[in-house]
């Protein structure tokens, strides 16, 4: 079977992957065309193939389209990507019994349903999961390890490259348990593989988001720690000085995103790719609790 096609998207820009109808998706694009990439899908088995292969990064499924068919595949789905968003969506082209199928939407993995019957209120469930969608810098950094390992990559690295440059987690620990794995488990696999510690790439994740915000805003760089939620400025001048040699000043001045990624593929990913082909750090994972 050959390799599926990549989609080319804004790089700037997530995709969604859309199993609607076509009045649903005209609906769609006139609200959120200017924010995401709607990618139409003609049933689950594409949302998934859209997903394994990182060419959408959430998905909306509507309740006119879900059938007793359909049912286990979408469990499924979620399970297997549960980091990413499943909206439900319900609208007038959903018949009766439109309750029973919202329920059902939510129950297989739908982590919120957006009611448009509700008027302007019913959005705020698709809103909420959008902006659970990945920033520019995350976008960015995954194409470029997609780009570099092409079919190779799994689910897994991508999931890690993305919480890494996210910064929700800002802890090797954090990140390990919310793929169910355990943090000494997750960090072995690196030091099996022959990899920079899962620490270096959330350090290149700081400065990424760093270098993003000097680039698009006019913020101090106390104000960009903040945002970034570095423990203090100092803390996070001491790790620019670190790793690149320069104050956080002089860096901005001299770099810029651009730079960095250029450093984290050259650095972190081509320089490993024997070891990265297949490697997935949450391989085998079972399910840890915080206090594991």
């Amino acid at each position: 079977m050959s390799a599926p096609k990549r989609l080319v998207v804004p790089a700037d820009r997530p995709t969604l992957a859309a199993w609607v109808t076509p009045r649903e998706h005209s609906v769609l694009v006139a609200r959120v065309a200017d924010r995401v990439t709607l990618v139409p899908s003609r049933d689950v088995a594409a949302i998934r193939e859209a997903f394994a292969t990182g060419r959408a990064h959430g998905a909306i499924v509507s309740a006119a389209l879900l059938d007793p068919a359909y049912t286990i595949q979408l469990a499924q789905l979620h399970r297997a990507f549960p980091h990413l968003p499943l909206v439900g969506l319900v609208t007038q082209d959903a018949e009766e019994p439109v309750v029973s199928r919202a329920g059902a939407l939510g129950r297989l993995g739908a982590e919120s349903v957006a009611d448009l019957r509700m008027g302007q209120g019913g959005w705020a469930p698709f809103n909420k999961a959008l902006d659970r969608m990945p920033t520019p810098v995350v976008l960015r950094a995954t194409a470029l390890v997609q780009e570099a390992l092409g079919t190779d990559v799994t689910e897994g690295w991508l999931r890690f490259i993305a919480a890494a440059f996210l910064g929700d987690a800002v802890m090797v620990r954090d990140i390990a348990l919310q793929g169910g794995a355990h943090p000494s488990a997750f960090t072995g696999r690196f030091y099996r593989a022959k990899l920079p510690s899962p620490r270096r790439y959330i350090e290149m994740g700081f400065i990424a988001r760093f270098a993003y915000l000097a680039e698009t805003t006019s913020w101090s760089v106390h104000a960009i720690a903040r945002s970034i939620e570095a423990s203090s400025p100092q803390s996070l001048g001491r790790m620019i000085k670190r790793l690149t040699g320069l104050s956080p000043v002089q860096w901005r001045l001299e770099n810029g995103l651009a730079s960095v990624l250029a450093d984290f593929s050259t650095r972190l990913i081509k320089a490993h790719l024997r070891a990265l082909r297949h490697f997935d750090p949450f391989q085998g994972a079972r399910r840890c609790s915080a206090s594991s």
